[in-house]
């Protein structure tokens, strides 16, 4: 007879049998602390995945050599901190988003739509998008500061919106008040964070 977490179970052969399984795997996924560490968990891993995707992304500063582009040390400079910047904004999409899931369990749908819109809407130029989502993606999910508006500059082009210079080098400053958004959002979705009950 073998015994898990106290309790004896039967088995045959060389298999404890489905019975433990099922008490092995209660006992492992049992109680409130431990679906709190798989949420944590949960958002380490989706961070790391955001660092993981900068980092396969860094292929872009070594292509910038083929760009027909006067470099100066403003641009150079300019280049990895595009890669930064998206990595600290995308990675505070999703503790954002995994906050929310938090206090709405239901809004998973609605949070993926969000960070996955995000994703597909950076994988363009965002002078195709209406002015209106534009705004959206430059002001509220700030999209634009990822590769677009340091692009910008990089490329001496013009901004559809009509925005400064300077706001091409904005990206650092927006990445850390998306982490900062990103790290209040999650303190408080741990205060509101109420167990599943079962």
């Amino acid at each position: 007879m073998v015994h898990l977490a106290g309790r004896p179970c039967r088995g045959r052969g060389t298999g404890v049998g489905v019975l433990a399984s099922a008490r092995l795997w209660a006992t492992l996924v049992s109680g409130s602390a431990r679906r709190y560490t798989a949420y944590r968990a949960t958002v380490a891993a989706a961070v790391l995945a955001s660092v993981v995707t900068a980092v396969l992304r860094a292929h872009v500063a070594l292509s910038v050599t083929a760009l027909d582009v006067r470099w100066t040390a403003g641009r150079v400079a300019l280049v990895p901190m595009m890669v930064a910047g998206e990595t600290l904004i995308a990675g505070s999409l999703v503790v954002a988003g995994c906050a929310l899931l938090f206090v709405a369990p239901d809004a998973s749908m609605a949070v993926s739509a969000v960070s996955n819109g995000a994703h597909l809407a950076g994988q363009y130029p965002m002078a195709i998008y209406d002015r209106h989502l534009l705004i959206l993606l430059t002001f509220v999910v700030p999209v634009a500061f990822v590769n677009w508006q340091p692009a910008l500059y990089v490329l001496s082009r013009t901004d559809p919106l009509g925005l400064p210079t300077p706001v091409r080098f904005l990206a650092p400053a927006v990445a850390a008040v998306s982490v900062a958004g990103a790290a209040w959002a999650w303190r408080a979705g741990i205060r509101h964070y109420r167990s599943t009950g079962s």
